[in-house]
């Protein structure tokens, strides 16, 4: 492979690791928060304490879908 390959590559995983989707689908903490279960609400503000907006999941999710990681785009949408 030539290093621009692998940039490309290395680009593109970057893109689906670090992607809005994956906290709205899939990140563990998020998901079971905004479902309302308990220890993940409580993990979750503490992170967006921490961190002033939550992780770079999390902030890519309020700007593509302008809801904060803790509010269901329904909600947010309204």
């Amino acid at each position: 492979m030539h290093g621009r390959d692998r940039t490309t590559l290395v680009q593109r995983l970057l893109a689906i690791v670090f992607s809005p989707d994956f906290c709205e689908k899939w990140c563990p903490i998020c998901v079971r928060a905004r479902k309302g279960i308990r220890w993940a609400r409580w993990i979750q503000r503490l992170e967006l304490a921490l961190t002033g907006g939550g992780c770079p999941w999390g902030r890519a999710r309020q700007k593509k879908y302008g809801v904060p990681p803790d509010i269901p785009i329904s909600q947010g949408i309204q």
